[in-house]
């Protein structure tokens, strides 16, 4: 029928429109639907090629990835990653120790068939020895990590033994995680990795710029406990997995057998470990010229909470790096400042990600000055008596790097800045956890920045000691927020002294020996 009126004849034609629209849809979802199974690329059951790397986003959780990639349905699931825990260990009376973390994961221990029987100790701690094994230390090297990002462990780690599983099982022939070790008393059940053992781990990792890069320093070294040969046990010995330790380095408590190990680790590695003090002095006094290389280590650059660049304050790296030359000639007598040279090193733009280039330019350095971060852990490349002078947040007690340097003979020194009300404040209230917990923090926080004001400085603030629900989180989240600000002069000032003392000294027997 011909529809004369122009009006009904739009409506009717639309309405064809509509028809067409919903049955042209209406195939394409069906095409799709019947091809779904063919375009499927990332699933488990269906293919070997490398998991989506979005599966390993941190901060799942681990019911989350675990429903996500079927875990339960996988046909290995003996060897699920909590079922092959480093530091899990079997005695020959049947029992199964692990650490007291793992207490609160019953549930999933179950499903690995480890529901009785169960002995647990505290991962941190001296160490203990249970019918001839030997455990120590903490948990892969993530003592100081935890501390900082409590998440970590709850849900970090179970994530990457997972990948690890996942990647290996299906894309080579090794068996992953199928570790044996041989316990007796000659050759206890433990693997003892040092913080030295570590370095290269974090030399090859880039630079912390997201949140996530706690998931590679993790994984590689996970990777690094796979034993480089495999024994045969026989069946009269024990069989446990291998415990990879972690020794916090405590200045006065240094291992004795340490030296050993970190003394192999530099051979090995071609780090010198001549004086920095006794080689420019030496040098000084046989040429009668000396040379100074001054690095400044802004380790925050470029990362997305940037302390420095989003300061309202100059940087402060800049600042110092402006200072020194003026220092550098008032403080040289005339007689030697044509005999000493000073070389400044920006290593904003000299990239050490890379183990050698690391190795290359930090062993020609006299003195660094550098702000807080786990970038510091090139400390080990330094020579002994190398000046560290690190910049630390007002507020944030740190250890972790102090004790390193430490125990590998540096010159270390650290500087609290200056108070940072505006940002600490705004960044502890943004946490509702606890109203209580916050107005306690912030109390303490004012009363200390208040002293600093007065010039009553208080160089180690400790809110994280506040008996508050949220403590670590809070207080030493918040305290890492802070923009860095000090004095550009007093920190320049101390540089110079540092790094000249060893050469004018050097300079002076020069002249008198002639």
């Amino acid at each position: 029928m011909t529809h004369l009126d122009q009006k009904h004849f739009r409506l009717s034609t639309k309405k064809n429109k509509q028809t067409y629209f919903l049955i042209g849809v209406r195939t394409i979802c069906i095409l799709y639907l019947s091809l779904y199974p063919l375009l499927r690329t990332n699933t488990l059951k269906e293919t070997k090629a490398k998991v989506d790397p979005s599966y390993w986003n941190v901060y799942h959780s681990v019911e989350q990835l675990a429903s996500k990639l079927e875990v339960w349905e996988h046909k290995d699931l003996i060897n699920f990653p909590i079922c092959r825990l480093e530091r899990v260990c079997r005695t020959d009376k049947g029992l199964w120790i692990l650490p007291k973390w793992l207490s609160n994961y019953q549930s999933w221990l179950e499903k690995c068939g480890l529901n009785q029987s169960l002995v647990w100790y505290a991962d941190i701690q001296d160490p203990i020895h249970f019918h001839n094994s030997s455990f120590q230390g903490d948990l892969i090297g993530t003592q100081v990590l935890r501390w900082q990002l409590p998440h970590l462990i709850a849900d970090t780690i179970w994530i990457l033994l997972w990948r690890h599983f996942i990647y290996y099982s299906e894309n080579t022939k090794l068996k992953p995680w199928s570790f044996t070790c041989v316990n007796s008393a000659s050759k206890p059940c433990i693997t003892t990795l040092f913080w030295s053992d570590l370095e290269p781990v974090l030399f090859n990792n880039p630079r912390p710029r997201e949140e996530d890069w706690t998931s590679i320093y993790l994984e590689q070294v996970l990777f690094r406990t796979i034993p480089t040969q495999w024994k045969a046990v026989s069946a009269d010995y024990q069989g446990c997995f291998q415990s990879v330790t972690f020794s916090r380095i405590r200045p006065g408590h240094i291992p004795n057998n340490l030296f050993s190990e970190q003394g192999t680790f530099f051979e090995e590695n071609g780090i010198s470990r001549e004086d920095r003090l006794k080689s420019s002095f030496q040098d000084a006094k046989d040429t009668g010229g000396c040379i100074v290389t001054i690095a400044l280590k802004n380790n925050s650059v470029d990362y997305p909470t940037n302390r420095l660049a989003n300061s309202s304050h100059p940087n402060l790296f800049e600042q110092i790096a402006n200072q020194i030359p003026r220092l550098a000639f008032d403080s040289t007598p005339e007689i030697y400042r044509p005999n000493i040279y000073i070389r400044l090193v920006d290593f904003q733009t000299i990239t050490l990600d890379d183990w050698n280039s690391a190795k290359e330019s930090l062993q020609e350095v006299d003195v660094v000055v550098t702000d807080h971060s786990i970038a510091n852990s090139q400390f080990l490349l330094l020579r002994p008596n190398t000046t560290v002078i690190e910049v630390l947040p007002f507020s944030y007690s740190a250890v972790m790097f102090k004790e390193l340097a430490f125990s590998l003979g540096l010159d270390y020194h650290s500087v609290s800045s200056n108070p940072d009300e505006e940002t600490f404040l705004s960044c502890l209230f943004a946490y509702e956890q606890d109203q209580h917990s916050v107005s306690q923090l912030a109390q303490a926080y004012r009363k200390e920045a208040e002293k600093w004001r007065l010039g009553i400085y208080q160089q180690s603030l400790h809110l994280d000691k506040l008996e508050t629900t949220d403590k670590v989180r809070m207080s030493r989240h918040c305290a890492r927020q802070q923009r860095i600000s000090a004095n550009a002069t007093e920190i320049a000032y101390f540089v110079i002294q540092k790094a000249l003392t060893p050469c004018l000294t050097g300079l002076w027997y020069h002249q008198h020996a002639m």
